[in-house]
């Protein structure tokens, strides 16, 4: 029950966010050219293919971690769990994971609040709207 209340705390958090913003978000438009989408294009394939490089060479180095046996051999002694992955979100990284829900939920709250901040549109800012008469002018035509 640790773990599926924490993942759904973290998973509720993230979709949230994720929403909030992405209704926020302005219509798209094209701004850019295509020599520039294809430099962007470029650059990224660049990028990528680099970091993908890294993360395959470090991933042939992982055999090598101990790590893993460690938790393996300790979860049941040390965290009175016989699963393994819910022993380390739960007692092995208990602080990490509710510093990981707190910064999801921080940061939650400051996307509302910086979204309470932007003015609201008004029928005033409606270029169809009719203009209405002022009190004054009521009151004059009576």
């Amino acid at each position: 029950p640790d773990l599926s209340v924490t993942q759904f705390a973290v998973e509720t958090l993230s979709v949230l966010l994720l929403v909030v913003v992405l209704y926020r978000l302005p219509r798209m438009r094209p701004l850019s050219s295509a020599r520039v989408k294809v430099r962007d294009a470029a650059v990224a394939v660049l990028v990528g293919g680099f970091v993908s490089l890294l993360v395959l060479s470090a991933y042939g180095d992982a055999a090598l971690s101990e790590l893993g046996h460690w938790f393996a051999q300790n979860s049941y002694p040390e965290g009175k769990g016989r699963n393994v992955v819910n022993v380390i979100l739960v007692d092995f990284r208990a602080l990490d994971t509710l510093g990981e829900i707190t910064v999801i939920g921080v940061a939650a709250i400051g996307v509302l609040s910086l979204l309470r901040l932007r003015p609201r549109r008004t029928d005033a800012d409606s270029p169809n709207r009719p203009e209405l008469p002022v009190r004054e002018d009521l009151e004059a035509s009576r």
